[in-house]
């Protein structure tokens, strides 16, 4: 999806000065212009700004209505962030064979007897960066395995895609979203909260994840969160 700049200026002026220069063009040559975009260039930064924990809570938040679409929505974007920032291409043809259970770990790991937390692993497969590798996995930990097994049981997905289309009347479709949808959703859900959906997208939950690591950062997880986003066999322990 094209976005404008981000000047202030209202979309529906940019969309009325493109056009009246678009015409004055058709008036001066006969052949047909060059196709301007009052939305700027094609390329450039994929999401203007990151999806922190500040606004991943924010947009989480207006997903607790219980219906299948809130419940969908709130585990993608946590499973998105909290597994290592996956690309939205990654997240909509996750399948529930991808998805295994795995030992509880303890809150703090230098104390085996604080409270544990459930865990699962995803299988990662073929990235955009990387090759299929059955030992290439990444984990969630506490909250969003809870937003992802609560998903995956209201709906009561068997097998197949885990994020699916719901039509206008909540039925669940058999069929995956697409990547476009993916970035859709995050849109949306800025809108609910009074974001500007012009500055996020789907690519914002990586950067955002980046963002929140590199606060924290320290020497093992810099290495972690290289292993994770790019290297076979990386694994990732992001906590909640």
């Amino acid at each position: 999806m094209r976005r404008r700049r981000s000047s202030g200026a209202s979309p529906i002026g940019a969309l009325c000065i493109a056009g009246v220069a678009l015409t004055g063009l058709l008036r001066r040559r006969p052949c047909a212009p060059r196709c301007v975009s009052p939305c700027g260039p094609r390329r450039g930064r994929k999401s203007q700004k990151a999806v922190t924990r500040a606004v991943l809570d924010q947009l989480v938040a207006v997903c607790d209505w219980g219906r299948l679409v809130d419940l969908r929505d709130k585990a993608l974007l946590l499973t998105a962030f909290a597994s290592g920032g996956r690309r939205r291409s990654e997240i909509a043809r996750l399948r529930l064979e991808q998805i295994f259970r795995e030992p509880p770990v303890p809150l703090d790991p230098a104390y085996p007897q604080s409270e544990a937390l459930p865990c699962l692993s995803i299988v990662l497969g073929r990235t955009k960066t990387g090759s299929v590798d059955e030992d290439s996995r990444v984990l969630l930990i506490g909250p969003p395995v809870v937003a992802l097994e609560t998903r995956i049981a209201k709906a009561a997905i068997s097998k197949g895609a885990v994020f699916r289309a719901i039509d206008r009347w909540g039925t669940l479709q058999d069929k995956a979203l697409t990547p476009l949808v993916v970035n859709l959703i995050v849109k949306a859900r800025c809108i609910q909260t009074g974001l500007d959906p012009s500055a996020f997208s789907a690519h914002g939950l990586r950067s955002g994840f980046l963002t929140e690591a590199a606060r924290r950062a320290n020497a093992r997880s810099h290495a972690a969160i290289t292993a994770s986003l790019g290297a076979a066999g990386g694994a990732l322990l992001y906590r909640f």
